[in-house]
Parts: C-alpha cells; sequence; structure tokens
C-alpha cells in the first residue's frame, strides 16, 4: 500500500481472461463430439439438451465477466470512477445467476446421464440423484430470490450511493452469505457425488481390475469440478465481507467459471467415447453400442470417415428419453475390447 494509504493500481485482467477462455474450446469441442455421438446413435437424450443449455449459460457468463473485466471490474475499488463501479455492479448483478444456473443445469444432465447407464437395478441410485439434484435446484431458487431481494429497492445492488445515503435497506449479510455458501457448499457435495456414484455398480461389472479403473476414472473426473466448488464456497467469503468487493472478487470469479468448464468437459468425455473409439479403432457406430471387429482396424483413416458419413447420412429421429442400455453397452464392451 502506497504512503496515502491507497493500494498499488495492479493489473490482474489477463491472468482471468486466461481462467476464463483457455477452458472454453476444449469444453465446447467436447460438447460438439458429445452430440455428434448421440446424433449418430440416434440416442439423443434430456442429459444432452440440459448439457447444451448449462453451455449457453456458460458462454453467456464468460461472455459477461469479459465486459466486467473490460470495465474494471476485478481492480481495486479505489480506482474506479463511481460509473464504473454501477457497471461493473450491475453486471456482476446479472451474470451471477447465469453463472449459478449453468451449474444447476450441468450438474442436472451429469445425473441424467448416471440415470442412463446405471440401468433400472437399484431404485436407491435414482432416489439419490433424483433427492439430491431437487434440492440444489430449490437452494438455487432461493438464492436467486434473496439476491434480487435483500435490498429494497433491488437498484441498490449495483447503485453504491442509494446505500451510503441511507436511501435503500438491505438483508443482513450474514444470512446473505450463510445462504451463498450453502448453495456453494451444496454443489461441491453434489460435484464429488456424481463422480463417486457410478462405483457402486461399476465395480459389480464383470470386466478386469484394470480396466474397472479406466472407467471409475472416466466418470470420476467431476472430482475437478468438486475441487474448483469448494475453492469457490471458500471465496465466497472475502468477496462479500470486504469493502474492496471488485478486487476480492477474483478468486470467486475464476473459480466459479472453472467449476462450470470441468462440469462440462467432464460431463462431456463419456458420452463422446464413440467418437473417440471410432476414430482411433474403426469401431463401427450402432444403436446399441460401440462394437468391431479385428478387421475393421485394417481400413484407413480416409474408409472410417467414409463409413461415418454413410451411418450419418441414415439419421432419423431421436428419441428425447435416450437409452440406458445404449450408453451402458458402449462403456462396457469398449473397454473390454480395448
Amino acid at each position: 500500500m502506497s504512503e496515502a494509504g491507497i493500494p498499488p493500481n495492479v493489473d490482474r485482467s489477463g491472468d482471468l481472461l486466461a481462467g476464463l477462455w483457455v477452458p472454453w474450446p476444449f469444453a465446447s469441442m467436447l460438447l460438439v463430439t458429445r452430440f455428434w455421438s448421440r446424433i449418430a446413435r440416434k440416442d439423443l437424450g434430456w442429459d444432452d439438451y440440459f448439457m447444451l443449455f448449462s453451455w449457453v449459460l456458460y458462454t453467456t457468463a464468460v461472455a459477461l465477466s469479459t465486459v466486467l473485466i473490460a470495465h474494471g471490474g476485478i481492480r481495486h475499488i479505489e480506482y474506479l470512477s463511481l460509473g464504473d463501479l454501477t457497471f461493473v455492479m450491475k453486471l456482476e448483478a446479472i451474470s451471477e445467476p447465469i453463472g449459478m444456473f449453468a451449474l444447476v443445469f450441468g450438474k442436472s444432465s451429469v445425473a441424467l446421464f448416471i440415470r442412463r447407464i446405471s440401468g433400472t437395478t437399484k431404485k436407491w441410485r435414482r432416489w439419490f440423484l433424483d433427492v439430491n439434484v431437487v434440492l440444489y435446484f430449490l437452494v438455487s431458487i432461493a438464492v436467486l430470490g434473496v439476491m434480487f431481494g435483500q435490498c429494497a429497492p433491488a437498484k441498490a445492488l449495483w447503485d453504491v450511493e442509494l446505500r451510503e445515503s441511507g436511501q435503500a435497506k438491505c438483508m443482513n449479510s450474514t444470512v446473505v452469505l450463510s445462504l451463498y455458501m450453502l448453495q456453494g457448499a451444496w454443489g461441491a457435495y453434489l460435484d464429488f457425488a456424481l463422480a463417486t456414484l457410478p462405483l457402486t455398480f461399476l465395480l459389480e461389472l464383470k470386466i478386469d481390475l484394470p480396466k474397472k479403473i479406466a472407467l471409475c476414472i472416466l466418470l470420476g473426473l467431476g472430482v475437478i469440478a468438486g475441487v474448483c466448488a469448494t475453492i469457490k464456497t471458500w471465496a465466497f467469503y472475502p468477496a462479500q465481507t470486504s469493502t474492496d468487493i471488485t478486487w476480492n472478487g477474483y478468486a470467486l470469479f475464476l473459480w466459479t467459471t472453472l467449476e462450470n468448464a470441468f462440469l462440462l468437459i467432464a460431463g462431456c468425455i463419456p458420452p463422446s467415447k464413440t467418437i473417440y473409439d471410432y476414430w482411433r479403432n474403426g469401431k463401427p457406430i450402432s444403436l446399441t453400442g460401440a462394437s468391431s471387429t479385428s478387421a475393421s482396424s485394417k481400413f484407413s483413416h480416409f474408409s472410417h470417415r467414409e463409413r461415418f458419413s454413410k451411418i450419418s447420412s441414415r439419421l432419423g429421429r431421436a428419441s428425447p428419453l435416450g437409452s440406458s442400455i445404449g450408453d451402458r453397452e458402449l462403456l462396457t464392451k469398449s473397454s473390454q475390447e480395448s
């Protein structure tokens, strides 16, 4: 801090922009691959549509955050004009719920996918998924209500002068912070639960242990999103309690975006395995799962594309409910044959 008591004018925009945008092309590419795989198998389901909507919200939140950064949204508050501060606070009020519900739809998509691959053998899994996802949704709705209802008028969320002049009445900040942290902690718990729940039925599969481990890793990548969610929840406290609200919002923006990105990436890798197996081993894409013969690997890279083109040209209308058998067979059979 300088002699006048003003903190140094540090620019961290480059680091945060990298954190926002570097994962985006990977998440986007895997989403395209996921839909490519599902459309080729005529097996689109609600989990795909939920993940698509999550990606739309995630991309919107990243774009809004980029604009916020350009207007000094992560600098020390002393270096922002009143106009910039008002604009940044308003933009933050818009982007926060968008990013929050990107996570809601992303986690819901993963839960729907697990329902598909777990089949109907154990009802407790479906109840566990349904109850936890619905509760997470309800907590998120409560946070949204408190977010825009904590001050009267709501304009005081971004109009600093209204609060400083006493023209606005706002809810106790401890209540608001507690609800934010509850929603963040529940999201972290759900990420870890969704990543580990497949272990309860994958261990029952009659395949070699190394292949079981590979499948567990493939379906457990959501642990990374859970770590991001945990750090994000910790970041709520300094972001909500500090007077330097723009500077201390850095970690919250970064880890919320990374949680969204890794949730998309982890959620899209397992459904995209069909395409990976196709390009790597030439396994033909079918409606019931991935299967191949030893002769298929002898075809050239060009013939792989030619065969895939023929398959894609015969596509029909996809079922919105999806197929539980197809995904389960794809994961188990491809592991047995690899």
